[in-house]
């Protein structure tokens, strides 16, 4: 049920603890109802003049006939004891490490070898590219050729292989870079017009390798082999996964 309180000086009521569920001014009547859950309310040994139209009281919805200047006392002191319990202080600081991209490959210097006069493929060794990468997803790397060894209008065919030199390691113990099977190796055919070769090695994820190229000068007649230099072009390419 609902209650009337009305301020006077009839009675005056302590209130030690009071709850205060909705304040809503009615700018008719000029007051607003106030939910109590008891007789006590939130300002110990402070009284406030009041009526009551019932002498019994069993908790639930109240309305007392309030002044704004009494409201705004009332809002003042609950917001106070509010902010009193629950007071603290909160601040923030960030710590960022910039870490720059890198996709890098890195080829060493060209190669000469003498003709050894025989009817055997001339091989050049392996030659050590160096890549790296940081990129999450890892890296691919190309190594190719758009011709064949040409002396002149003369061709000679190659052969092309890529390995794994040396290569990073993940925390796991796995090797970062390998090579992709079906691009191990390339032999040319320049009397059917392949001249376009390709090898590739991969990344797993970032790491660092060192790409092992190997070229070979494929001839089987050395009698046959006119004189001078043929040369052919590699060209290494590394992409981002």
């Amino acid at each position: 049920m609902h209650q009337l309180l009305s301020l006077g000086n009839k009675h005056k009521l302590n209130v030690t603890s009071l709850t205060l569920r909705v304040l809503l001014l009615d700018p008719v009547r000029k007051f607003v109802p106030i939910t109590t859950d008891s007789e006590m309310g939130v300002f110990p040994n402070r009284p406030f003049n009041a009526v009551r139209s019932s002498s019994s009281h069993s908790g639930g919805f109240h309305t007392m006939k309030l002044s704004i200047k009494d409201l705004t006392k009332v809002l003042s002191a609950v917001v106070a004891v509010a902010c009193g319990h629950n007071a603290f202080g909160q601040a923030t600081q960030n710590f960022t490490v910039e870490v720059a991209s890198s996709l890098t490959i890195s080829a060493p210097g060209d190669l000469t070898i003498p003709h050894d006069t025989t009817d055997s493929n001339q091989g050049f060794g392996v030659s050590d590219w160096t890549v790296t990468c940081n990129n999450g997803a890892g890296a691919t790397v190309d190594f190719t050729t758009t011709a064949v060894f040409e002396n002149g209008a003369v061709e000679r065919d190659l052969t092309m292989e890529v390995s794994i030199v040396s290569t990073d390691t993940t925390a796991l113990g796995a090797n970062v870079w390998s090579v992709t099977p079906a691009l191990t190796s390339y032999t040319s055919d320049y009397a059917s017009a392949d001249r376009n070769g390709q090898v590739q090695a991969t990344s797993a994820g970032p790491g660092n390798a060192t790409l092992g190229l190997s070229m070979t000068f494929v001839d089987n007649d050395y009698s046959l082999l006119p004189f001078g230099n043929y040369t052919v072009q590699v060209t290494g390419t590394i992409t981002a996964n």
